[in-house]
């Protein structure tokens, strides 16, 4: 029987075709890296230990700083200096020493495909504080992992986030006790982890009103912050290419789980999966084209930087 990790692989590679990169992980960085013509040598390279100390002090800081400190890392890692450029320099460089340091097994990036259909990267973790970048790249999502179409929800931490490419539009909801021509009728699930593994399981509870009260898509490279209370729903355009933001997860000690708000078919397709929704792990191969996709939308004037 094939593992997450197989199928995964498989099925996404599959989707993608035959691509430039979907070999050898090692090869295919160390060549493209290689085309570019980079080097490190006028600046020291970001490290993922270097981060990791970053993502501790930000665990360790009192709960009324942690966002604010979050967002300055953000800026600091991918914000743009010139507003004019879709690009910026910082991101660019940020993510071409991830790249490099992976493909020479010194950088770890545990990556999962989640059911809200994007895949999430983990590049750096102290504490209750991570760093992630999630991809929403319709060409590689793998047709058979349990997906579920973005939901509404809310989190079990709170967070600080920005886009690095493309483009997502964010809707927020709150709940409501009486029905009006502005709410609608949706099924409540606890999204909770199962035994501490890489599967959630989501427990029923009721229906609920819900109404929306406002949407914005955020701007790119420009840092926002999101509570973990806060229930939103984020949608991509339906002919759009990939689109990938950068996240860092704050914990909130008071909540062990969250919850999702499902319409009537994302409910039946819950129930046709006995209530779980597996998030299969990602091997180098997936991890390896989803950094070079980044890396080769951010190229642009590479050379001047």
């Amino acid at each position: 029987m094939a593992t997450n990790d197989q199928v995964v692989n498989d099925q996404s590679r599959q989707a993608a075709g035959t691509r430039e990169g979907a070999g050898d992980p090692v090869q295919a960085v160390t060549s493209f890296v290689s085309d570019l013509n980079l080097t490190s040598s006028v600046r020291l390279p970001h490290t993922q230990q270097s981060l990791l100390e970053r993502l501790g002090e930000i665990n360790d800081a009192s709960k009324a700083k942690q966002l604010s400190m979050a967002k300055e890392l953000l800026t600091e890692l991918f914000g743009s200096s010139d507003p004019h450029k879709p690009v910026s320099d910082r991101a660019r460089t940020f993510i071409f020493d991830v790249t490099r340091q992976f493909a020479e097994g010194t950088w770890q990036t545990p990556t999962n495909f989640n059911p809200n259909g994007f895949f999430k990267m983990t590049l750096g973790k102290a504490g209750k504080t991570a760093l992630r970048l999630h991809f929403n790249h319709p060409g590689m999502e793998p047709p058979e992992s349990g997906r579920i179409e973005e939901n509404i929800h809310d989190h079990r931490w709170s967070f600080a986030s920005v886009c690095l490419t493309g483009t997502f539009e964010h809707a927020f909801y709150k709940t409501e006790s009486v029905a009006s021509e502005d709410t609608r009728e949706v099924h409540k699930y606890e999204y909770a982890p199962r035994n501490g593994s890489e599967n959630f399981e989501m427990i029923p509870q009721g229906t609920e009103l819900v109404r929306e009260v406002k949407s914005y898509r955020p701007p790119l490279l420009r840092p926002f912050q999101m509570s973990a209370w806060s229930l939103h729903r984020a949608s991509y355009p339906e002919q759009g290419g990939m689109t990938v933001t950068a996240v860092i997860t704050v914990e909130d000690k008071e909540r062990s789980s969250n919850f999702v708000w499902a319409d009537d078919e994302v409910h039946r397709t819950i129930q046709e999966s006995g209530n779980q929704t597996p998030t299969p792990k990602c091997g180098p191969q997936i991890q390896t084209q989803l950094l070079l996709d980044l890396m080769k939308t951010l190229k642009e004037d590479v050379q001047g930087r």
